[in-house]
This record gives structure tokens, C-alpha cells and sequence, in this order.
């Protein structure tokens, strides 16, 4: 799991303002550059975003919850696309995609009968 950090000491907040939802909700996917939350320092808000994309983030820092910089805020477990993606080359036996498959009807991919 990667981990988000406060970049900088304040509250950290997961909505824009409380009667808006929050940016993320706990299990949510999330993308490079994807605002997770604020944090506030001096009645100045500042962005944080997410510096790697993932999916099923999970908030550490509550809202509204006084954060050092560098406090871990969240974590985002690794994107299930990648994986697939790292094992496209290790395709079984059974895979459907092979020649000469057939269907659950006899007929092959491209539709026809046997």
C-alpha cells in the first residue's frame, strides 16, 4: 500500500466545506493527481493530492483533525488494472482468447458452427 502524507502541518479536512460531501470516501479509486482533501494553516487551504493512483483508499487522518507535515493521511492499495496488466503475458492453458477456442455453443470466436 502507498502512502499520502501531509504535506505540511494545519487541519486536515475531506470535504471543501461541511455540507459538501468529501473529495474521497474510504474505498473510493483514486488517480494521480486527484484532490484527496485540505489542509489549513492560518485560514489558508491547501490542496493535497494523490502522488500515485490506486484503489480502496483509506483515510488515517479524520476530518477536521489537527496533522504534522508528513503525518500519514491516507493509504491507497495498488490498482488492480496494473496487475492484470503485469500478468498478460502468463496466460494459461484455458485461456478462451486461444485459437481454435469455442464457444459455449460449439461455435468458435468469430461465430461460426462447427
Amino acid at each position: 500500500m502507498a502512502q499520502l502524507h501531509s504535506p505540511l502541518p494545519g487541519t486536515f479536512y475531506r470535504s471543501s466545506s461541511p455540507d459538501k460531501p468529501p473529495f474521497k470516501a474510504d474505498g473510493d479509486a483514486v488517480a494521480v493527481g486527484e484532490v484527496i482533501g485540505l489542509i489549513e494553516v492560518m485560514k489558508s487551504f491547501h490542496e493535497v493530492k494523490a502522488e500515485v493512483a490506486g484503489a480502496n483508499i483509506r483515510f488515517a487522518a479524520d476530518n477536521e483533525e489537527p496533522v504534522m507535515a508528513g503525518a500519514v493521511l491516507a493509504e491507497v492499495g495498488l490498482m488492480l488494472r496494473k496487475l492484470l496488466v503485469a500478468n498478460r503475458g502468463n496466460r494459461g492453458a484455458g485461456d478462451s482468447r486461444r485459437a481454435g477456442s469455442r464457444d459455449c455453443h460449439g461455435g468458435d470466436l468469430l461465430g461460426r458452427r462447427p
